[in-house]
């Protein structure tokens, strides 16, 4: 998968700076159980951030599942599918959720069951996707001042080549690449018309 060396870079630097910002989750000073979730639209891209995540703090881990797993610390990562409706992420309170490939997520998902689950807590919610649809919680979140924002394009993940990137450029359509490559917003693949003759 093209982008698991990306994923995996900005995880662990969004993690470094969660640590920073919220030490209570990692260092967890309280020694409450402190629950982080990390959701995809697939089962299967959810379950394998947790191999990402893994050897970094691997001293740490007392229990791990294909789904789970939980530090010595009392801190949790939770990594889950949302499917259609958020049903399979529904449960108690999170104090950190990364919501991957949000721009796919349904957004009643991230409303209706994501920013509540957080509600409680006042806690962090991360979102990272590659640019689809502007008229997504995603888009709105991404333009709005409130948010943090970070902005990674795949040549910014020293393990792609700038060989790999000029094949993809070549093979790829010029919408896909500036969407998946450049991360760009590309209005012409959900319009008729490019948007600046509407």
């Amino acid at each position: 998968m093209k982008d698991e060396g990306i994923l995996e870079s900005v995880l662990q630097s969004l993690l470094r700076d969660f640590n920073r910002i919220e030490n209570r989750l990692i260092l967890n000073e309280d020694n409450d159980e402190k629950l982080a979730k990390y959701v995809n639209a697939k089962q299967r891209t959810s379950k394998s951030i947790l191999y990402c995540i893994s050897p970094a703090l691997k001293n740490c881990i007392v229990r791990k599942t294909r789904t789970m797993i939980k530090f010595s610390n009392r801190s949790v990562i939770h990594a889950l599918p949302c499917g259609p409706n958020g049903d399979t992420i529904r449960s108690k309170t999170a104090n950190l959720l990364i919501v991957d490939e949000a721009n796919y997520v349904p957004e009643s998902v991230i409303t209706e069951v994501a920013l509540p689950m957080l509600a409680t807590t006042n806690r962090m919610l991360i979102l990272i996707s590659s640019p689809t649809n502007k008229n997504h919680y995603f888009y709105r979140a991404l333009n709005s001042p409130t948010w943090s924002k970070y902005h990674f394009k795949t040549e910014d993940n020293p393990t792609i080549t700038k060989e790999y990137l000029a094949q993809a450029e070549e093979i790829e359509s010029e919408t896909a690449f500036r969407r998946e490559f450049l991360d760009e917003f590309v209005d012409e693949e959900n319009t008729y018309f490019a948007m600046p003759l509407l």
